[in-house]
């Protein structure tokens, strides 16, 4: 049987209503989730379209990569069933326009837009890697007023509260450094992606010499890393990089100030990489908070965890790098 992970619940619940919703989401991580959501999942596999057997194993490898994560930092590892990925029409789905994909935890589901993620089969298998490992990551709910339901609380390292922004949406902090994280466990997978023989021609053409100097061009001219770049699709030459880049050039820049600061503990920017995603799949996030306060000063973690997702994230960026200038000065 399929190893289940433990679903944390934070609430006033009964323990028999834990309990309940605990099996819910166990049939949804079966496979069998039509038992208690019939409208739901009939409606999904009616519009969802076949997967290609490149798709499938792109699947099986993201669930494979996932698990070593898992295994690494002590947790036992589970999968998500093939059938929990449904790739959509666009028309139908509910999440924004420039997201190609979507996680949905509380009923272990990845939905994508054929248009995008189902373009190319390894476009398709880098999203899938990606909304595994939210999937994956540390989980809890938490019933937020008395008479409300469960909802998710902490998702990686990110919290939601009981806050609203100007649109009446969930205040959710540390969601951008969750995004950076999960996205560049990102960079690793297509290179294993590639080297199974069903990705054969996939690969030829990311080895070639024009796909190489397209590479070299982009970077050059959008000012990234070649290792950013995910695929580069061979019929229109149309290229895709990691998204969240802000995001992940201020996660880049915290782990390289936390090595200077605390080179014993952490020899390389990697350990303190490391560091980050034990937090993002076990859920304790006391460590990074300790070396962040340590690093940038009193307060600096509640302050980072804070930072907007929208383009005042760069004025911010700018002044933690000042605040950092002026204290080691």
């Amino acid at each position: 049987m399929e190893h289940i992970p433990e679903t944390h619940i934070r609430s006033n619940l009964s323990e028999e209503e834990k309990e309940n919703f605990r099996k819910e989401r166990d049939y949804y991580l079966m496979g069998q989730g039509e038992v208690i959501n019939k409208e739901m999942f009939k409606t999904l596999n009616k519009l969802g379209r076949e997967k290609t057997q490149q798709e499938i194993i792109a699947i099986e490898i993201a669930n494979e990569q996932s698990n070593k994560l898992l295994t690494k930092f002590g947790l036992q590892p589970f999968n998500i069933p093939t059938d929990n990925y449904y790739i959509l029409p666009d028309e139908i789905l509910g999440f924004g326009k420039n997201n190609p994909a979507g996680a949905f935890p509380r009923y272990n589901l990845c939905l994508f837009r054929d248009t995008e993620a189902g373009l190319n089969p390894v476009i398709f298998g880098c999203f899938a890697f990606h909304e595994t490992l939210h999937l994956k990551n540390y989980l809890s709910f938490k019933q937020q007023q008395k008479n409300d339901g469960l909802r998710i609380y902490r998702a990686g390292i990110s919290i939601s509260t009981s806050q609203k922004n100007k649109g009446k949406i969930p205040k959710v902090y540390l969601r951008g450094l969750d995004e950076a994280i999960t996205t560049k466990m990102n960079e690793e997978y297509l290179s294993i992606l590639l080297q199974h023989p069903e990705f054969k021609k996939e690969a030829e053409w990311w080895k070639s010499m024009e796909c190489n100097l397209l590479k070299k061009d982009y970077t050059k001219d959008k000012k990234i890393f070649e290792s950013e770049i995910f695929w580069i699709e061979p019929s229109n030459k149309e290229i895709f990089a990691l998204a969240h880049t802000l995001e992940r050039r201020l996660l880049d820049y915290i782990c390289s100030e936390i090595h200077k600061k605390k080179p014993d503990k952490y020899p390389s920017e990697k350990d303190v990489f490391t560091e980050f995603q034990r937090a993002q799949i076990t859920g304790n996030i006391l460590t990074i908070a300790r070396d962040i306060t340590h690093t940038f000063g009193k307060g600096s973690f509640r302050k980072i965890a804070s930072y907007p997702e929208d383009w005042r994230l760069k004025i911010h960026f700018e002044a933690l790098k000042l605040k950092r200038k002026i204290n080691k000065s």
